[in-house]
């Protein structure tokens, strides 16, 4: 993430067009914990890019998220482009595998999740975990509460529509 964001700041200009970097995954830990209608229509609405397998394998363990849409066909997979061993790939894995790589990952994680701990002092365990999310396998940069403003407004929705039609919906 680090170089990433490195690479976003200095080449791409801090662009944010087409280049997010608000969410990292583990493609070894590939379920998403937040179980709740925003997580479920961001990976029901994702659009697979890029490596079909590992692609497939995300809507897999996050099958849970075809609770908040039933109806939903499957992803799109046939323009998904193949995983290439591109040179620059190779070399910098390489050169960053073992000790070195273990060494600067731990690094990099510390100064990154301390710096959040700084800038985000206004959030409590909870807001911080779900906003800024920051472990071995997850990095989430959400810093203005978005979801909970969808949740909330999702659930506002939910109690109007109930009280105008004297429904029950929800649980």
């Amino acid at each position: 993430r680090t170089l990433l964001i490195a690479f976003k700041k200095t080449i791409l200009f801090n662009s944010h067009k087409y280049f997010c970097l608000n969410y990292f995954i583990d493609s070894n830990s590939l379920e998403v914990p937040d179980r709740n209608a925003f997580t479920a229509t961001e990976i029901a609405f994702a659009k697979p890019m890029y490596n079909k397998s590992l692609c497939q394998h995300f809507l897999e363990s996050n099958s849970w998220s075809a609770l908040y849409y039933p109806n939903k066909m499957p992803a799109d997979m046939k323009n998904v482009q193949p995983v290439n061993q591109a040179f620059i790939k190779t070399i910098t894995e390489y050169l960053f595998k073992g000790l070195l790589g273990e060494k600067l990952d731990q690094f990099c994680f510390k100064l990154t999740l301390n710096h959040w701990k700084k800038k985000f002092s206004n959030f409590d365990e909870t807001a911080f975990d779900l906003n800024m999310r920051s472990k071995k396998n997850v990095s989430k940069h959400h810093p203005n509460g978005f979801q909970f403003k969808i949740l909330a407004r999702h659930q506002q929705e939910i109690n109007d529509f109930e009280k105008k039609y004297n429904l029950k919906i929800s649980s």
